[in-house]
């Protein structure tokens, strides 16, 4: 191969000249491995070519796929049920995740945490335990926070229609500043509030399931 690199030397005959070149030739193109090699340069690039472009920014995917599952899945439809709450951490876990990833967090040691979002119209949701004397955690609340929309009169009649349309009409219902507040019962001891999120300063619509606590009239 030293001597195919090098320019042939004027003294080399025509014969050895063709020589050297079929040699070359068959060596570069006639090997099944260097072939496969050829094929395979090019159809790699494709498959890589998404992973390039999300490079430069690495938070756009997780976003992305989370949109995809929140267009596949009505947060409503996944968590508004009669005889579904309360639910065990592993169970409300599995369940939320139609609506994108799951974070577990325990803010203190006696306290769990499932949290999640923004993902599409919904913000965010979390689904708290506390711990008993005997270690096993205990349901306190589900709350799940809507926006995403300038009109926030509008975003709650429409949440307050599909919820409608699931459990009948709402078993109480309580005039507010911007927003009513309504409730609607679920069965097990577990009731349903709609109203805007009790955060200041933030213009959100709050579904939240719990035990009832003195209901208005």
């Amino acid at each position: 191969m030293t001597q195919l690199q090098r320019r042939p030397s004027p003294r080399v005959s025509q014969f050895a000249l063709a020589f050297a070149v079929s040699a070359f030739w068959l060596a570069a193109c006639g090997s099944p491995a260097a072939s496969n090699a050829v094929v395979a340069s090019p159809s790699s690039v494709p498959k890589n070519e998404p992973s390039l472009r999300a490079e430069p920014s690495a938070e756009p995917n997780p976003s992305l796929e989370v949109n995809h599952e929140k267009q596949s899945v009505d947060p409503v439809d996944l968590v508004v049920k009669r005889e579904l709450w309360p639910l065990e951490p592993a169970s409300a876990e599995e369940i939320l995740q139609g609506l994108g990833h799951v974070r577990r967090e325990t803010p203190a040691p006696d306290v769990l945490s499932l949290v999640g979002g923004p993902t599409g119209a919904l913000a965010r949701f979390e689904v708290s335990y506390s711990q008993d004397a005997d270690g096993r955690w205990t349901f306190n609340v589900a709350s799940f926070f809507f926006g995403g929309e300038p009109d926030l009169p509008a975003l709650y009649q429409k949440i307050e229609t599909r919820i409608t349309e699931r459990l009948g009409k709402p078993k109480w219902t309580e005039k507010q500043e911007e927003l009513p507040s309504s409730g609607w019962s679920l069965g097990r001891d577990m009731s349903l509030l709609l109203t805007s999120s009790p955060n200041q300063g933030e213009r959100l619509v709050m579904l939240s399931i719990s035990e009832p606590e003195g209901e208005a009239e």
